[in-house]
């Protein structure tokens, strides 16, 4: 699901959000084309893509399988230059558990891409995926929030 957006991220940098996996893509590792699966992500993208633009930086949020432990940054192996994943959740430990992330856009994008953001964020999607694993996903997603501080 995505949904158009439009936040001033220097003005909103806070975004915060709750979550709950209930079954995860044991086998996916998303370091890999081969493994790119995840239980819950949240997709914050810096633009819009069009015919004579390149793909937007996108800034995705994931909950996958133990293979990428949680606090690691990961270019996505299918969109190189534009899509980076920071793991937040990693593994079973808080399964069929609801948890909320409360996070800073403005330092994670530099965290993530080793710059300041662009001024606006203009869509958000989530995403839950098992294609590469062929694995049952359960996913839930609250209220997403974006505010000042």
């Amino acid at each position: 699901m995505i949904r158009d957006i439009r936040i001033r991220v220097r003005d909103y940098p806070r975004l915060e959000w709750s979550w709950r996996v209930d079954r995860l893509p044991s086998d996916a590792d998303i370091k890999t084309k081969a493994g790119d699966d995840v239980g819950a992500s949240l997709f914050l993208i810096f633009g819009r893509p069009g015919i004579f633009q390149p793909e937007p930086s996108t800034l995705v949020y994931a909950w996958t399988s133990a293979a990428t432990p949680e606090g690691n940054i990961v270019v996505n192996p299918h969109h190189e230059g534009t899509v980076r994943t920071l793991v937040l959740r990693s593994g079973e430990a808080k399964l069929a558990t609801w948890v909320t992330e409360r996070r800073n856009l403005v330092e994670d994008f530099r965290l993530a891409f080793g710059r300041d953001p662009p001024e606006h964020a203009e869509a958000i999607a989530i995403w839950s995926d098992s294609d590469q694993s062929n694995q049952e996903v359960r996913a839930y997603y609250g209220k997403v929030v974006a505010s000042s501080g």
